[in-house]
């Protein structure tokens, strides 16, 4: 392998950490947005009751309703920014994975040429030497 291929493949490496990372940065993000909607669902419902603590206090339940709704809106703003880097990261780690595929198979295609050099030369110092020797 080249250096160059050796070095595409670690840089491939780090790429798929990478992704790895923010995929779960941005699976953590949704679940984020998903638990502050249903904390604001939940506080919702419980302004329906007469039982509860919100007709003392309408002002504090609509308020941390709010905040939980502009937290699950953060969360999901920032998920969808994960998702788009996200989508530039996969297209570079395939554009790297190319470029190292492409040095592999270059690689591969230089040794097999220079194994039928070899081959030829053999041929053609064998044949020499076969008419300087009696031929």
């Amino acid at each position: 392998m080249t250096d160059r291929a050796k070095r595409l493949e670690k840089l491939l490496g780090v790429h798929q950490t990478l992704e790895a990372l923010g995929e779960a940065r941005r699976a953590g993000l949704a679940a984020e947005a998903r638990r502050r909607r249903e904390e604001a669902r939940h506080l919702a419902e419980r302004l329906d009751d007469p039982q509860s603590l919100s007709t003392l206090f309408p002002a504090l339940f609509h308020d941390r309703i709010q905040k939980c709704l502009a937290g699950a809106q953060d969360a999901e703003a920032a998920a969808a920014r994960e998702a788009e880097m996200l989508a530039r990261l996969r297209l570079r780690t395939e554009n790297i994975r190319r470029a190292r595929d492409e040095e592999q198979a270059g690689d591969e295609r230089r040794k097999a040429e220079r194994l039928v050099l070899d081959w030829v030369e053999a041929r053609q110092a064998a044949a020499s030497s076969a008419k300087h020797n009696g031929g």
